[in-house]
């Protein structure tokens, strides 16, 4: 890795600060810009990946081009020793996730604060195209004035189109997975208000909204299970911090805030947030508290709480370790001032009852239905129909004009209003047979044969073997190809055909053995492989004059590629070009590694180094560099023998005078 080094000749590597799942960073220092840094570096497994390199320098680039005071500046991308590297703005504060961890939970205007930040930065994202597809605490930095900033906005994207099936391979990430992702659909901006629903869950309740046994587990709950409400976990949170959040974690996207500053700007101003309409879509579990036992609607008139008090506020706990206005118990903070209990239950009251009536008018209708069914069958259907009740449509659930969800709990069907009857023309029930659930494909190319079974399989879908391919495209034994391809959909049960790749048709050199083979009779082999070749002469003590040394490169090349096939010059030594303009002591080191002797030094003023084809006005010469070398049969880029004395004449200030 990249540890205790200089990258780029400009960035001096100091410690590590923090590892995950794909990368590690550091904490290093600008030496041009004199600032500090961080630089963060892609494991070796995935550093190996030339595909997964590509997207990590393309999207690093592009997440570059991002200014905004709520997303970490990236300076730079490189790559150092065959390691890709992000060089990001340092940030002196902690993670959201560690402050959750020692101060959480959080006061809803505490969680409103932050999260006018978050969304800020997402909003602005979401306006340029990208979806950051890995919202969590872990990846927003708190510094110690209680500003946010959105990080890893450089490699979410990659990650996300590496394996979404690889959902194993960050627990922390499966926990604010959305559903649509969980399914191995593609991630969009909603995607992202999901995740931010369960930050601002677990902001206020210190709490995660499903946990498993393992991360499929976990991921399938964000699928099927309806979430809790933060008020169900023992939290005094007010019904309509509920509905937002719960709004927020809506299965279908489509019943989600729209944009994530919409979420923000709902919790900025969650007192005037219709409390019926927060009651209405709030989970079950929190309509079984009592009106005495929930917090009441908040009469008192809303305090002036600006962004930056709160931002100041959330500054004070994440670094002098000020406790949560929320305590542990789930007491709310000072903010949080209970109205008269009769209103509460009068609301209360009401509600249940024209609920109750409502539901009951419904069962009537649908009971009715069914008696009519076989009367009106006979009136004006064929004798072979028979009669159903059809699904509500989409339309019937969406969101009501205050914004707030229909029904924050049909996914559940729990609390969804019974479907009516659907009559054709002839009068009686249609029948309207339910639409196979499609499955988002995965994209296998890449995986092991097995991996790609298992991601399948965990999807409902049967995976067919075909003939081999010749490719080096990908490792021998992957799957090189897939018909339907990654991303399409196709029903559960249905087939996905694949094929691996058999090897490469690259043409291995060192199979060849072409060390020690007379440099023609080589040349020529490689020719016939449908290879380029350039020769470079190299001394070599062991390898007869004529003869191959090694090539370049040493292994797998891909036909119509160049060669560098190393011949060698015999027991003999080059003397470096490349000493020309070097401090004459380190020339001299150099000359006697190499096997030769250094003889006598001849100083030279400005007027002689011009005989040595020397600008000293264009070139980079010192005083004390070397200019020339000279000797019997020496020059630079000389083949000599070992042991060759070799004068040494260099630039001196002082024979200009």
């Amino acid at each position: 890795m990249l540890e205790e080094t200089i990258v780029n000749r400009r960035y001096r590597v100091d410690h590590l600060i923090g590892e995950g799942g794909m990368a590690v960073v550091f904490r290093g220092h600008d030496l041009l810009l004199g600032r500090d840094v961080a630089i963060k570096a892609l494991r070796p497994q995935f550093a190996a990946s030339s595909n997964f390199r590509a997207r990590f320098e393309r999207e690093a680039q592009a997440a570059a081009s991002f200014s905004h005071p709520n997303i970490i500046d990236i300076y730079d991308v490189g790559e150092e020793d065959a390691t890709p590297y992000i060089v990001m703005e340092y940030v002196r504060g902690q993670t959201l996730k560690s402050i959750i961890t020692t101060e959480g939970p959080f006061h809803p205007d505490d969680v409103a604060a932050l999260l006018e930040q978050i969304c800020a930065a997402l909003d602005y994202a979401h306006e340029r195209g990208y979806v950051h597809r890995d919202v969590k605490p872990q990846n927003i930095l708190v510094d110690q004035t209680g500003i946010a900033r959105v990080v890893d906005f450089g490699i979410a994207k990659s990650l996300a189109d590496a394996d979404l099936t690889e959902i194993g391979s960050g627990l922390g990430t499966v926990h604010y997975l959305s559903p649509e992702q969980a399914s191995g659909l593609m991630a969009t901006p909603a995607s992202d208000v999901y995740s931010v629903g369960v930050v601002a869950f677990e902001m206020l309740t210190k709490q995660l909204p499903f946990e498993a046994d393992s991360a499929v587990g976990i991921a399938m709950r964000h699928v099927h299970d309806t979430p809790p409400a933060p008020s169900s976990l023992g939290i005094q949170t007010p019904a309509a911090v509920d509905a937002i959040v719960l709004r927020a974690l809506a299965k279908d996207p489509t019943k989600r805030f729209a944009r994530a500053g919409a979420m923000a700007a709902a919790m900025t101003s969650w007192r005037d947030y219709d409390d019926a309409t927060a009651m209405a879509t709030a989970a079950p579990a929190s309509r079984m508290l009592s009106a005495r036992a929930r917090p009441a609607t908040l009469t008192e008139p809303r305090h002036a709480s600006t962004r930056q008090q709160r931002g100041q506020t959330m500054a004070r706990r994440s670094v002098a370790g000020v406790q949560s206005p929320v305590t542990a118990g789930g007491r709310a903070g000072p903010s949080a001032v209970p109205g008269p209990e009769s209103s509460v239950d009068a609301v209360g009251c009401t509600t249940w009852l024209v609920g109750i009536a409502i539901l009951i008018g419904l069962i009537g209708l649908i009971w009715l239905g069914v008696r009519l069914s076989p009367h009106l069958a006979n009136l004006g259907a064929d004798d072979g129909e028979r009669p159903s009740i059809s699904a509500p449509s989409d339309s019937q659930s969406g969101a009501d004009e205050s914004g707030a969800p229909a029904d924050a709990t049909s996914d559940s069907g729990t609390d969804a209003a019974p479907a009516q009857p659907a009559f054709s023309s002839g009068g009686a029930p249609t029948i309207e047979p339910a639409s196979p659930l499609m499955i988002a494909v995965p994209d296998l190319i890449g995986m092991p044969l097995d991996e790609a079974i298992a991601a399948l399989n965990s999807r409902g879908l049967v995976l067919v073997e075909d003939e081999s391919v010749t490719t080096d495209a990908v490792p021998p034994g992957a799957i090189a190809r897939q018909q339907p391809e990654g991303g399409s959909n196709l029903a559960q049960g249905e087939t996905v055909r694949v094929q691996r790749g058999s090897g490469s048709a690259r043409i291995d050199l060192a199979a060849l053995n072409l060390a020690g083979q007379d440099a023609d009779a080589a040349e020529t082999l490689l020719r016939e492989q449908g290879l380029e070749v350039v020769r470079m002469e190299v001394g070599s003590s062991e390898i007869n004059a004529g003869s191959v040394v090694d090539t370049d490169p040493a292994r797998q090349v891909n036909p119509g590629e160049t060669v560098t096939l190393r011949v060698s010059a015999g027991d003999q030594v080059r003397i470096p070009g490349e000493i020309q303009g070097q401090p004459i002591d380190q020339v001299v080191r150099q000359l006697e590694r190499l096997g030769l002797t250094v003889g006598d030094r001849f100083p030279v003023g400005r007027e002689t180094i011009e005989g040595f084809g020397v600008d000293l006005a264009a070139s980079a010469i010192d005083d004390g560099d070397v200019v020339g070398v000279q000797g019997d049969g020496v020059d630079f880029g000389q083949w000599v023998s070992p042991g060759t004395t070799v004068d040494l004449v260099y630039y001196d200030r002082r024979q200009d005078h």
